[in-house]
């Protein structure tokens, strides 16, 4: 028996978990054949990555912008400080936050795809692939069922 966050693997057929809840049991005899890929985490990566790119972008012109051109003439004392400091900081904190957008885009791990009559289950292997235990999850399965890697 094999366990995960996210997946316990048995002699009955393969759990899967959300929260340590199981959520959907699939028997062996559902299964057709399965297969174990290194892919993106995110299923949409591209346009994750497309988004956090120009949002990189806006930050670095906004940035620019405000360094090249900034005549603010207040009337009293505590405008003067306030608003250039927090025209400075939004695009700093939007320039972080694209960053971790373009850093979360392009993380890989391990994936199990099982694939049924019509449908098909994408379930992560991050903690089997982090314990290095995906060996012993693919000589388990391959007893089982017809699996690639």
């Amino acid at each position: 028996m094999i366990k995960s966050g996210n997946l316990d693997v048995g002699e009955l057929g393969i759990n899967i978990l959300k929260n340590g809840i199981m959520t959907e049991h699939i028997d062996y005899s559902q299964i057709e054949h399965a297969e174990i890929k290194r892919e993106f985490r995110i299923k949409n990566w591209i346009i994750t990555l497309l988004i956090g790119i120009l949002l990189l972008t806006i930050s670095n012109l906004w940035l620019f912008d405000f360094f090249s051109d900034f005549e603010y003439n207040p009337q009293n004392y505590t405008e003067s400080i306030r608003l250039p400091w927090m025209i400075l900081i939004s695009p700093i904190i939007i320039g972080f936050m694209s960053i971790g957008i373009i850093v979360s885009a392009l993380k890989r791990t391990m994936i199990l795809y099982l694939f049924m009559n019509k449908e098909h289950r994408r379930i992560h292997l991050m903690d089997l692939d982090k314990e290095e235990k995906l060996n012993e999850l693919y000589s388990f399965l391959d007893d089982r069922i017809v699996i690639s890697k």
